[in-house]
């Protein structure tokens, strides 16, 4: 999942052709999903247009909630630069490879490795995140530094054990 940098829509195109390229040279399948609306996201599409007749590659708009969290379950990793990568990948230790400058800065967990927008680095970095076991196991029992995906129940008992709401909303006076 790669996208746009307003910053930076000259090199979107350019981008992309390193993730796709250095994803395949893997051999790997490689699915895609379409990139934001950003400027630059036209370039990005014509460049997955380009790739779509390579029978590894498989193109998508949009997938059911269900189809995309099976996908990344059974993902060897994520590459691009979506903040999926920082804020959901950690919680089911998807190693994920962040290609440019996007997201960089960003507080992450141990399963992101930021490689620069060239070929080299992002092969190496793909073929580490999604065949070295070692690497893939640190990664799986890593954390995310958002927290440990707790928070909604932690949020509700919370809730239930406020005071009732007239005892909220009572005003005191206190002079």
């Amino acid at each position: 999942i790669h996208h746009s940098r307003s910053a930076a829509v000259a090199s979107a195109a350019a981008e992309m052709k390193v993730v796709l390229s250095s994803s395949l040279a893997t051999g790997l399948e490689v699915f895609v999903s379409a990139p934001n609306s950003d400027p630059g996201s036209e370039s990005i599409l014509k460049v997955m247009a380009a790739y779509r007749k390579n029978p590894r590659v498989h193109l998508y708009k949009n997938y059911p909630r269900s189809i995309f969290t099976a996908l990344l379950r059974h993902a060897r990793c994520l590459v691009g630069n979506s903040s999926l990568g920082l804020h959901e990948a950690p919680f089911i230790g998807l190693p994920c490879v962040n290609v440019g400058d996007r997201q960089k800065g960003r507080l992450k967990g141990a399963n992101i490795e930021f490689v620069p927008a060239t070929a080299r680095p992002t092969l190496a970095a793909i073929r580490k995140a999604a065949f070295d076991e070692a690497y893939r196991a640190r990664v799986k029992r890593g954390r995310s530094p958002y927290g440990d995906g707790r928070m909604v129940a932690r949020a509700l008992r919370i809730l239930k054990h406020l005071p009732p709401k007239a005892a909220l909303l009572a005003k005191r006076i206190t002079f």
